[in-house]
Parts: C-alpha cells; structure tokens; sequence
C-alpha cells in the first residue's frame, strides 16, 4: 500500500481574547493535525484526517460571549469518486 500524500500541520501560538487588544492575554496553546491520502485506483481517493490530536482544550476566544474552547479531537474519513 502506498500512499501518495501526507500533511501535518502543527500550530504553536499565544492568542488575543478580542481583536482589538494589543496585548496577547490568552496563553500560548499547541494544535496539531494530521492529514494522509491514499488513491486506491485512478477515480477513487481515500482522506483520513485528524484534527486536534493531542486534544488539547484550551481556550480560543473569550469576547463577547464568554470563553469558548478549541475543538476536541475528531477524525474523518473521506472518499472521493470522480466519474
């Protein structure tokens, strides 16, 4: 089995509660996500992603609403067919 692609993405950063704050006040937080692909045949692709593989929760806004956190770890699977 050979798959033809792979993507990670990591994100490591402090973040503002509200746009219009110079400072950042929310704490620095680590995301990661994880992405492969597979062409089984020509016209038929298989994604499997995965977002937020630590599941981590920390907080990613906190105006105007209160504080809302980052989603939780979720996975889905994909399958494309082009005809």
């Amino acid at each position: 089995m050979e798959f033809n692609k792979a993507k990670n993405n990591f994100h490591l950063s402090a973040r503002k509660s509200a746009a219009e704050l110079d400072a950042f006040d929310l704490p620095q937080s680590l995301v990661i996500n994880e992405a492969i692909r597979y062409a089984l045949t020509e016209n038929i692709t298989f994604k499997l992603s995965l977002q937020n593989a630590t599941n981590s929760r920390h907080v990613v806004a906190a105006r105007p609403a209160g504080y809302r956190t980052f989603a939780p770890r979720m996975a889905m699977l994909s399958i494309k067919v082009s005809l």
